[in-house]
């Protein structure tokens, strides 16, 4: 797994894992645990990594907002299962998720994310 403490904010310690880096959840709503609910069901995210954000419009509008990724970083913030980078493809140098729901993280690596469990609102990252 890609060291990512170059882009994180001084005093961040992220808990490595196997295969993602988790930050603390500050936050418990009931949208941020039905997110995780649905999200950490593997059939769930296999099929919303097989068939949301598949089509081609879909693909060039992207990739007309994102233009090359090549070298950049990139942190797709709820990212489930890596959706729009398997759609997109790209070399960026950081390719980043951030999700709430670990399963969701483990599809996304499979795609290239170096995945980060962490809360969209208390963001780890430099700015």
């Amino acid at each position: 797994m890609k060291d990512i403490s170059p882009l994180l904010v001084e005093g961040s310690k992220p808990i490595a894992h196997e295969d993602y880096y988790e930050f603390p959840i500050l936050r418990n709503s009931d949208a941020l645990k039905a997110n995780a609910y649905y999200f950490n069901s593997p059939e769930w995210s296999e099929e919303y990594l097989k068939f949301c954000h598949r089509s081609d419009t879909f693909k060039d509008r992207w990739q007309a907002a994102l233009g090359d990724l090549t070298g950049k970083t990139v942190i797709d913030i709820g990212c489930g299962p890596g959706n729009i980078f398997a759609t997109v493809g790209g070399e960026p140098e950081y390719l980043i998720g951030v999700d709430v729901a670990k399963t969701s993280l483990t599809f996304a690596e499979k795609s290239g994310y170096i995945g980060v469990l962490a809360d969209a609102h208390h963001l780890p990252f430099k700015g």
